[in-house]
Order: structure tokens, then C-alpha cells, then sequence
């Protein structure tokens, strides 16, 4: 909640409030006219998408090695003001902060590049975009959310509750798990089903995503 000017109550535009900034001209919600002719509210403005491509919840005896990865399929940049990362648990009825729209504040993501959001004290701090102090965990359901309030993207894994048709697979320690991609499309798989979306891989923040091969090395034999 937020004063006006002429000192009554309203809620706030910016999903995350005007802390130590000039209050916003209020969130509204229009009905539309029941009868026909011409006027009434314009139509929401529509957000470009946004994808959450890679997540890491952690290494090996390092709790705080922590990331998640946007990235911008489109060619023209984006402004991320308003913009807004939650997660939820396992067990919590609704979703919580984990990036709020403050931090975001001011940021660009440049077309077909990637935005970074690491926990402090993590050694991916130096090249990150936003820093936060949340943690992520097992069994956890990130959302990324357009100044409409829109989830655009959402991701689950291990036994998380929410999610996009099935829950992606848990991020091992010091793995993290990645959007798929598609050579032949040079873009990121976008089923709208985590399972078949993401892959568990080695780390690659701010870069291009690549799967976790196990095969070992082939050696020839020349006779």
C-alpha cells in the first residue's frame, strides 16, 4: 500500500512497492463497458517472453553456490522494471520473493543473451546481474512473472508441486539443471513441460547450455 497525493491509501503499480523512490500512479483494475461503441480502457500492454534456462541449488559443501539463468529469445532487448522472480516449496501453499521487481529495477536483457541472478557469496557474484540473499533447495518451484503479474515462465523439479506439466529432475550438487537446446532451431526447447525441457549438465552461466555426457572417451585401435 502506497499514499496518493491527496493523502488516501492505494495499491501499488510495482509489484514489489516504491521503497526510497517516488510512489507509483496505482494499480486499477478496469472493467470493461458492457455495451457496445467505441472508448473504454486500453489494452494491457504484452510483455515479450523470457525464459528461465538454467538453475543450480548448490555444491558439494557449499550451500550458497546458487544461480539461475534467464535468457532472451528475442532479438530486440528488453526492460526488465517491474519484472519479478518467486519460488515455492515442497509443502507452501503459495509462492514467496526470491528476486524482487526493485532489484530488477533499471536492468536490460539484451537480445538472444542471458541475465544472471546468483545468492551471495557465491563465486558466480563477479559476472552476475542481481544478487540475493534467498536460497533456493531441493524440490523447489521458481516463476518468472512481466509487470502484469503474468507467470511467463516456470520451472520444477525433483518433488516440487508446481510445475509445467512434469517437474524437471533434481539438481545434483555443483550440477545444475538446463534448458535443452536446439540446433536446428538455434533457440531453446519451450514444450511447456520441464521434464522434457531441461537436462541435468555441468554449469555454463551466462553461456550457451550443453548436455551432461557420461560416455566415456572412445579409444581406436590401429592393427
Amino acid at each position: 500500500m502506497e499514499r496518493k497525493s491527496g493523502l488516501s491509501w492505494q495499491t501499488s503499480f510495482n509489484p514489489g512497492g516504491t521503497a526510497k523512490a517516488e510512489n507509483s500512479s496505482g494499480y486499477v483494475v478496469v472493467t470493461p463497458p458492457s455495451g457496445g461503441g467505441g472508448g473504454g480502457a486500453p489494452p494491457p500492454i504484452v510483455y515479450p517472453k523470457i525464459l528461465i534456462t538454467e538453475v543450480q541449488i548448490g555444491a558439494e559443501g557449499n550451500e550458497k553456490e546458487e544461480f539461475v539463468e534467464l535468457y532472451n529469445p528475442n532479438t530486440n532487448d528488453v526492460v526488465l522494471a517491474g519484472w519479478y522472480l518467486q519460488r515455492k516449496t515442497k509443502t507452501a501453499s503459495d509462492y514467496s520473493t526470491f528476486a524482487s521487481s526493485g532489484l530488477f529495477e533499471s536492468k536490460v536483457i539484451q537480445g538472444k543473451s542471458y541475465f544472471l541472478t546468483a545468492r551471495e557469496n557465491s563465486s558466480f557474484v563477479a559476472d552476475t546481474d542481481i544478487v540475493v540473499d534467498n536460497p533456493l533447495t531441493e524440490d523447489n518451484t521458481l516463476v518468472l512473472k512481466n509487470p502484469n503479474r503474468e507467470i511467463v515462465d516456470k520451472v520444477g523439479w525433483g518433488e516440487a508441486s508446481d510445475f509445467e506439466t512434469a517437474s524437471a529432475a533434481k539438481p545434483l550438487a555443483g550440477k545444475s539443471i538446463g534448458r535443452k537446446w536446439l540446433e536446428d532451431s538455434q533457440n531453446y526447447s519451450d514444450t511447456d513441460d520441464n521434464s522434457k525441457d531441461f537436462e541435468a549438465q555441468d554449469p555454463t552461466p551466462k553461456e550457451k547450455n550443453k548436455p551432461k555426457t557420461n560416455q566415456p572417451p572412445i579409444t581406436l585401435f590401429t592393427f
